[in-house]
């Protein structure tokens, strides 16, 4: 390339090198047992998560690729915020990326750590049980930055939430809303409890639809696993159940559309408050 932001040498690696090697299992759709860390593929994730000020652990790029006046900008910010830089043929950036169009940009970052005191003072929040699909994990996550919804905790996790199907069905809401997950369902309710929390659980035996329940805030909406639903756990005689009523011959919605349809209604009542 004979662009002058590319006249800085920067150390070229193979496919063979520790952090490609790393890259590339964390792309797979098994874990490397590195728990955090997520690929950054393509303009659009490497720009809403160093907008979220994620910790950049190493940026790989491809002189061959870069070409572009955004791939310029790109590139110059995460020289700077990266720990480590390095360059790749582009033989070697085609098995760094699962992309058909190859930008030449990757970038191993480290997601924000929350704990469950940061959402402390939150108003809402949803509760995923059990969720098992990485797209509507998205879904949710996509629709609390959109509502404005303080947080999301987890129980009984089945699924990897830091994926790249998570990030990109969340267009990049997983990199900003906060996620905590609790080890059982017992812990989290006594979490709620402690800060005053009303739950309300998502189920279609409910007798209240969602559009007339006269919520109580702070809120907490617990959505379960598409198969299994809610846990027993939830239930003790005093739980408010909502459902969302419906009129043709199916019986429920897809979880990530019901969450989202639940949490916008209960921020627009929050936010008239």
């Amino acid at each position: 390339m004979s662009e002058p932001w590319l006249e800085k040498r920067h150390p070229e690696i193979g496919a063979s090198h520790s952090e490609a090697v790393r890259i590339r299992k964390l792309l797979g759709e098994g874990s490397s047992g590195e728990e955090g860390l997520c690929v950054l593929d393509g303009y659009w994730a490497l720009e809403k998560a160093a907008n979220a000020g994620m910790k950049i652990l190493s940026f790989v790029f491809c002189p061959e690729l870069l070409e572009s006046g955004q791939a310029e900008e790109l590139f110059r910010r995460y020289v700077s915020l990266a720990d480590n830089v390095f360059s790749v043929s582009k033989k070697t950036y085609a098995r760094l990326t699962d992309r058909d169009d190859l930008v030449g940009m990757t970038a191993l970052a480290e997601f924000p750590k929350w704990k469950a005191d940061d959402l402390a003072s939150a108003k809402l929040i949803v509760i995923l049980d059990g969720l098992e699909t990485p797209g509507n994990i998205g879904t949710v996550l996509r629709t609390c930055d959109g509502a404005a919804v303080d947080g999301v905790m987890v129980v009984n996790r089945k699924a990897k939430f830091i994926s790249q199907k998570v990030i990109k069905a969340s267009m990049g809401a997983a990199f900003t809303v906060p996620m905590v997950e609790f080890p059982s369902v017992d812990e989290c309710r006594e979490w709620l409890g402690k800060h005053g929390f009303s739950v309300y659980l998502a189920d279609t035996r409910a007798l209240r639809d969602y559009d007339t329940e006269p919520y109580r805030f702070p809120a907490a909406l617990v959505a379960g696993s598409e198969r299994y639903g809610i846990s027993k756990s939830w239930y003790d005689g005093t739980e408010n159940m909502i459902k969302i009523p419906m009129r043709g011959i199916s019986d429920s919605l897809n979880v990530g559309v019901a969450a989202s349809i639940f949490l916008y209604e209960m921020s627009q009542r929050l936010h008239a408050e």
